[in-house]
């Protein structure tokens, strides 16, 4: 019993349903680098607190490994110790304990002047407890064969280090536990999840996904048979170098049920990039800036939602495009960049775009030559967008569709929205009829371009400061009837034909307006809390009453509204009348 040890003279092998037991106290030898004890079998070493187990190397380069190959079953370490083992690039193993087993259990052990001290398959290391006293394990470049669980192997400062790509296969599930971290450290390290990924922390116990190399770490990748992943409680810092990692950006998301709640992203080239469908799982109350979205088009039904409620917004890397019978809804409070001219919108099948009247949608430019353009073509059906904003989009002659709104369809609703600062504001192709109410269509060049002979309804709208045409129709057979809008002064329209006294906003010929145009502001429109700021005001609502001039309104007992600057601004909460007429 006292300084008694086994000494290894080469390898010991415990073959497949074979059992090697270890007493509590006993000492093991390994000599030299090359000296292994490799189970394909089982191994049972539990010592006790009193009575350890030992297992050390002596030699000039540390010892062998503890190697537990795919076929070992059932082995349990408890209460052992392991010196001065692996010796890196030397031994077979070249570290201290090697795992590729899913049923070896590590607990109450200490890991002592290894090279390395653990090397483990991704399904290798479930069986671990935070009673080690391991600094890190590393993930070997691989597969998962059936799904596995991460355990925080030990609570102080422990992490996971990849050595290379991790893939979730199908079918299979990688499970993270809470207080887990886990290291990519170098920007060819990620994990590739065509399963599932649960990575659920807690307040308290957030997971940490980190890189640490000269050009960050790697990417959580989430492909397009990914199904039911879940990262909450997390934070992804220092990954997804940009045009370097194979996925350049921190969360890559192609799938359409990855779910991302109270999620940190921090000090990463790119934080996330996702195909149009693969955002619908976000909510806002991740520390987002921005989410890309890549240049492809649905395939299925997708949701953007608020992603992150202080600032932010999606980012189009090229068209988005709606196919028919296909449905993109964008949900109040969100914002969409078109960083360049050339990136559009193109609607085949249906956008539901419905803001509301505290929370509205932003669709906005902020290239050199403006945005691109919100594009319905002919086969779209039932599209709307409401309590939105438009502005900077449409480049004229440089981007493909050169408007903010561009129509070609007989199904699409604009309501209730501000329309500004494009170059055109909505424009309508041959045979589009759209209904386009209660907005406000401002300082544009043109704020509605027509070579439309179909029906469109255009009433009610706020259209001023467009610095061409307030309408311009440019087919000469056809007439468009845009009676009952407000011009930007009492006089109506300008047109040196039907309106020659007008002071508003200029029309073309064969526009139906200049004897048939409001007098007055039409009510503009929002629930609750308002401002005077004609850009927050500017929200038209629905009713049967009359607007007078005076600005008094007709509407049930003890509720107010605002109208613009000049007139009361009474807040109040929730009302509902409908414009009837301003004349």
């Amino acid at each position: 019993a006292d300084g008694f040890y086994y000494q290894l003279l080469g390898d010991v092998i415990v073959p497949e349903n074979t059992t090697l037991s270890i007493a509590p106290n006993v000492a093991v030898n390994f000599p030299y680098y090359d000296r292994d004890i490799i189970v394909n079998g089982t191994l049972d070493a539990q010592g006790t607190s009193a009575m350890p187990i030992r297992f050390y190397g002596s030699g000039q380069y540390n010892g062998g490994s503890l190697a537990f190959n795919k076929t070992s079953s059932g082995s349990t370490i408890a209460h052992a110790r392991l010196d001065s083992l692996g010796t890196f690039g030397l031994s077979a193993y070249d570290v201290a304990m090697y795992i590729d087993s899913t049923t070896v259990n590590v607990s109450n052990t200490m890991f002592n002047n290894n090279i390395v001290d653990v090397k483990a398959s991704a399904n290798g290391v479930s069986g671990f407890n935070n009673t080690n006293s391991l600094n890190n394990i590393q993930i070997l470049n691989n597969s998962l064969y059936t799904s596995a669980t991460w355990p925080d192997a030990d609570a102080d400062g422990f992490y996971y280090e990849l050595l290379g790509d991790v893939t979730v296969p199908e079918n299979a599930t990688l499970t993270i536990e809470p207080n887990v971290a886990v290291n990519f450290p170098y920007h060819t390290r990620d994990i590739i999840v065509n399963g599932t990924l649960d990575a659920k922390g807690t307040r308290v116990m957030p997971i940490r996904f980190y890189g640490s190399g000269q050009y960050n770490g790697g990417s959580l990748a989430f492909n397009k048979t990914s199904s039911g992943s879940t990262i909450t409680h997390a934070r992804l810092d220092s990954l997804g170098t940009f045009s370097l990692s194979d996925y350049d950006v921190a969360m890559y998301i192609d799938s359409t049920t990855v779910n991302v709640s109270n999620t940190t992203f921090n000090n990463n080239i790119v934080d996330v990039k996702a195909s149009a469908n693969g955002v619908s799982g976000f909510n806002n109350t991740n520390s987002l800036n921005n989410i890309q979205i890549l240049n492809n088009s649905l395939y299925t039904s997708a949701t953007w939602p608020d992603a992150d409620a202080d600032g932010f917004y999606y980012e189009l890397l090229g068209d988005v495009t709606v196919p028919e019978n296909a449905t993109l809804t964008i949900e109040p409070n969100v914002a969409v960049n078109f960083p360049y001219h050339t990136r559009d919108i193109i609607v085949n099948g249906t956008l539901d775009a419905q803001g509301n009247t505290t929370d509205s949608i932003r669709f906005y430019g902020s290239g050199q030559y403006n945005g691109g353009s919100i594009v319905f073509n002919n086969t779209s059906a039932g599209s709307v967008i409401s309590h939105a904003v438009v502005e900077q989009l449409g480049t004229f002659s440089s981007s493909t569709y050169d408007a903010g709104i561009w129509i070609a369809s007989t199904d699409v609703i604009i309501k209730n929205s501000s329309i500004r600062n494009n170059i055109r504001g909505i424009y309508l192709q041959e045979g589009s009829a759209p209904i386009i109410r209660y907005n406000l269509i401002r300082d544009n060049n043109y704020g509605i371009d027509v070579i439309s002979s179909g029906t469109p309804l255009i009433e009610y709208n706020d259209i001023l400061n467009n610095s061409n045409f307030g309408l311009r129709n440019s087919l000469a057979n056809s007439t468009v009837n845009a009676c009952n809008n407000w011009w930007g002064d009492p006089t109506g329209p300008y047109n040196a034909t039907s309106n020659p006294a007008g002071l508003g906003d200029m029309i073309s010929d064969n526009v139906l307006a200049g004897n048939c145009f409001l007098l007055c502001v039409p009510i503009l429109t929002l629930t609750g809390n308002i401002t005077d700021n004609p850009y927050q005001a500017h929200l038209f609502l629905i009713s049967d009453g009359i607007v007078p001039n005076a600005g008094m309104v007709d509407f049930k007992a003890g509720q107010t509204i605002s109208l613009l600057p000049g007139f009361t601004v009474e807040p109040q909460v929730d009302f509902s009348i409908e414009i009837g007429n301003c004349n």
